[in-house]
């Protein structure tokens, strides 16, 4: 059944304790599910382009404003899904489609930068920040198991990322900087890390 079908998708929230078997779990299914989407959610956008630098929708521009906000930024969510060439959402032979959110402890919301409108919308989306700092996923841990469990760039396995498309770098201790941006020449950001686009990621 296509992702358009009627299916329910359940959504596998994932924090510290049990990420390991959620990342094997994604390691044993992303075989016949070879398609990967990630959605980053940082909090917010801190530096913005002018108007007329998204007008003029310059790539190296759009790049360096990305970089800026995402290398101030702590991560707060990534969300994850695996699909097949047809469209279908892993379902694990059961009549639900299965996503996943991975929530982090690295942002403080006492501490670290952020966007007030962005914060008050993902507390609005039910986002617990006491919650994350408690009890998420450290940002390194969780760079290091996805290389360890060979979740990274692999043979027949594509990757999507939506809006910030960045790509995985092996040398990297940090999920946030562990994706190096590679934007299509012909792509514009706009104002914010998170727009309405995927950007495939190429070897």
């Amino acid at each position: 059944m296509s992702i358009f079908g009627n299916k329910s998708i359940v959504v596998r929230r994932v924090f510290a304790e049990d990420s390991d078997s959620e990342l094997l779990m994604i390691k044993e299914a992303i075989l016949t599910y070879p398609f990967l989407s990630i959605d980053i959610e940082f909090p917010g956008t801190i530096f913005k382009p002018s108007k007329q630098v998204i007008r003029e929708g310059n790539p190296v521009i759009n790049y360096h404003y990305m970089k800026s906000n995402v290398d101030v930024l702590q991560i707060i969510q990534l969300g994850l899904s695996l699909s097949d060439a047809q469209g279908n959402l892993l379902d694990f032979d059961f009549p639900f489609s299965y996503i996943w959110e991975f929530n982090f402890r690295d942002f403080n919301i006492n501490r670290d930068h952020y966007a007030s409108d962005s914060i008050e919308l993902f507390k609005h989306q039910g986002i617990d920040f006491e919650k994350n700092k408690e009890k998420g996923i450290d940002s390194k841990d969780f760079a290091k198991k996805f290389w360890d469990y060979g979740l990274h760039f692999r043979p027949q396995t594509y990757l999507q990322v939506f809006g910030a498309a960045r790509q995985f770098r092996e040398n990297s201790s940090n999920i946030k900087r562990s994706l190096y941006y590679r934007i299509k020449s012909s792509s514009r950001v706009g104002q914010s890390i998170h727009t309405s686009m995927f950007y495939e990621v190429q070897e």
